[in-house]
């Protein structure tokens, strides 16, 4: 089992503070939305905490060990970054850009391994992307490459997921089966850490969400005790409509706070 543990984590970018005074623990077995308006800082944090982007202070520990002592290829095994855009730029077919995902595992000019192929296999299967191995990824819509660049990341195998927008773009059928795949994964004793937009599918999928604005958490906490009108209003200005069916929480923002 792998833990992240951050303390009191700043990160300028240039002359502006863009994540200020960060602290959170991220456990096994917990699937935490990192929720928060544009600018708010959020894929900067996610970008510090795989040590893409140079932190200015604070600490970032990986089982208790700093993340900077953690050696490049021991580290891209246990934690697993994906960003949002999903980019392509070249026209591999999807099978080995999936494969790709098993480059911390390989040694120098080794071939996949039985044991690589079956993990690619699981991811694309666990993505819904098993239909789409012979196709060149850059040929996919939008929502269909997501799904294969998240197939990538967890053909990884990684202890800890970083997942920036992992739904974004995707219709509403396989947003539903990406955080019913997440919310597998941290059942199988992994972390995930999931930068989200939607507060229902935080409300109903997350353990807990951190709440960003201006750098900051302001605020962190089961998803019915965190994401409240005064919350919302606070970090999003927006009113929002709040219910419950079968015991889980929707929210549906209605207004921008200052139009009330």
């Amino acid at each position: 089992m792998t833990s992240l543990t951050v303390r009191d984590l700043a990160i300028d970018l240039g002359r502006r503070r863009v994540v200020d005074s960060v602290s959170f623990d991220l456990e096994p077995g917990s699937l935490v939305g990192l929720l928060g308006p544009n600018g708010a800082g959020k894929t900067t944090l996610l970008r510090g905490l795989v040590g893409i982007a140079d932190t200015t202070g604070g600490n970032v520990l990986v089982d208790g060990v700093a993340l900077a002592a953690v050696p490049a290829a021991v580290r891209a095994r246990q934690i697993a970054y994906l960003p949002q855009g999903g980019q392509v730029h070249w026209p591999l077919d999807v099978f080995h850009t999936v494969a790709l995902g098993r480059l911390p595992h390989q040694t120098p000019f080794e071939g996949l391994s039985e044991e690589d192929i079956e993990a690619i296999l699981r991811a694309l299967e666990y993505t819904d992307t098993l239909g789409l191995a012979g196709r060149p990824v850059t040929e996919l819509s939008g929502g269909e490459r997501a799904r294969v660049l998240l197939a990538r990341a967890l053909a990884s195998e990684p202890r800890i997921l970083l997942a920036d927008e992992p739904v974004a773009g995707l219709d509403p059928a396989h947003q539903i089966d990406v955080m019913h795949l997440l919310r597998t994964l941290v059942q199988r004793g992994n972390a995930a850490m999931v930068v989200l937009h939607d507060l229902t599918l935080a409300a109903r999928y997350c353990d807990r969400v951190l709440v960003m604005n201006e750098g900051r958490i302001a605020a962190d906490g089961p998803p019915d005790k965190v994401l409240t009108q005064q919350v919302l209003e606070d970090c999003f200005g927006i009113k929002v409509y709040l219910s419950r069916a079968g015991g889980e929480l929707f929210l549906v923002p209605t207004a921008r706070s200052e139009a009330v």
